[in-house]
Parts: structure tokens; sequence; C-alpha cells
């Protein structure tokens, strides 16, 4: 695809901004959204591997205290017998 731009002329004479001709963006414009939804892409990554960290340690901190549980009860019921 070719990418063209043009100046649009002013009411005053003068040229305005650069503005594409054809629909699409530019390779610098893709390359600029690109480095944006990766850089995204990264912190959403980020921010799962915290949050699968987070869920891991609440995991084990429940396994521990079924474990306590279960040990106070197979010791009472050693005791009872």
């Amino acid at each position: 695809m070719i990418f063209l731009e043009r100046r649009e002329r002013r009411d005053d004479g003068t040229f305005g901004d650069f503005q594409n001709v054809f629909k699409g963006m530019t390779p610098e414009e893709k390359v600029k959204a690109l480095e944006d939804m990766n850089k995204a892409l990264m912190l959403t990554v980020t921010d799962m591997y915290e949050e699968n960290m987070d869920l891991q340690e609440m995991n084990r901190n429940v396994m521990m205290v079924i474990t306590d549980l279960y040990e106070k009860v197979y010791s009472e019921e050693g005791v009872t017998e």
C-alpha cells in the first residue's frame, strides 16, 4: 500500500499539518501503535503473573491450615481411643 501525505491549505493561504491521503496508518503510526500495544500487553502479563503469585501463596496458606486441622482432628481421635 502506498502512503501519501499532503498538507491542507488553510483559508489564509498557509499550509496546515500533514494529513494521510489514503485510509490507513503510515509505517511510523503502525510501529507506534504496535509498541503501545506491546507495552500494554507486557503490563497486563505482569499484573496477571503477580496475581497468580498471590493466589499461589493463598493456596499454600490454605493447605497449611487444612493440614493443621487434620493433625488436630487425628491427634484428638488418637487420644480418645
